[in-house]
């Protein structure tokens, strides 16, 4: 749990005793809490009263910040994706040490498991774009995942709404019809982006984060001089090499 919640108590006693039913072996509930706070207070058991009689149902809690050492030194491994949420003021170079714990992990599905959540929690505390930046060569080994796949449809949405957004505050700024041609830009430059996309990918399979966020980062007649260029693109390296470069010689050309 991120914070205490009293109501969620009931809930996991009737978790444990289902469990207890069905596996037919005890079960034990253990709340572990993943932010710093002040839990002296918080209830450790659940009780349930009528006329005079009473069940209880007590739970053992883990404060995991007082076992940051044992993260550190690999004893509890299976914590450190949380790592982030247990400082008051976490510092991005702490992804690093991240990095260095996860690759010692034998196992590669429990260091896969790990790191997927790792990027999900740091996203959680960092954001997107430093998180990815830290993470460029992770990722990839990750991006054909159905989670990493939803984070870009993701992303495309977002900047599809932002887009709009922006264009009706700067309608507000310069005038309405003003606002209204800024949104109906963006809402093209994302509908461009969309299908663009859609088209490299069939072409060359999964794009790389850089390169995503490349494309997003170009306007409607970069898009629109990529496509027509796109015949000419035959792998995946001269994309990438055409956006280092090849992105610039419209501006030559006009000039």
């Amino acid at each position: 749990m991120l914070q205490p919640d009293a109501s969620a108590l009931p809930i996991f006693a009737l978790k444990a005793l289902g469990h207890q039913y069905l596996l037919n072996k005890p079960t034990l509930v253990v709340i572990v809490y993943l932010t710093r706070g002040d839990y002296a207070t918080f209830p450790d058991s659940f009780e349930n009263s009528v006329r005079g009689l009473s069940n209880q149902f007590k739970l053992q809690k883990i404060l995991l910040w007082e076992h940051l050492h044992r993260i550190l030194n690999g004893e509890l491994k299976e914590f450190l994706p949380f790592l982030s949420l247990l400082y008051e003021q976490p510092d991005p170079s702490l992804m690093d040490e991240q990095k260095n714990l996860l690759s010692r992990i034998a196992d590669p599905k429990l260091r896969a498991d790990l790191l997927t959540t790792t990027i999900i929690v740091n996203i959680r505390t960092f954001g997107r774009e430093v998180v990815l930046a830290k993470f460029v060569k992770e990722f990839n080994m990750l991006k054909d995942t159905s989670l990493v796949q939803g984070w870009i449809t993701e992303g495309r949405q977002e900047g599809w709404q932002e887009g709009q957004k922006e264009g009706w505050q700067e309608g507000q700024k310069e005038g309405w019809q003003e606002g209204q041609k800024q949104g109906q830009k963006e809402g093209q430059k994302e509908g461009k982006l969309v299908v663009l996309e859609s088209i490299l990918i069939q072409k060359f399979g999964a794009l790389t984060p850089s390169v995503l966020l490349k494309l997003q980062s170009l306007s409607n007649e970069q898009l629109d001089r990529l496509t027509l260029t796109l015949l000419n693109i035959a792998s995946h390296e001269e994309l990438q090499a055409w956006l280092a470069n090849g992105v610039d010689d419209g501006a030559k050309k006009k000039n």
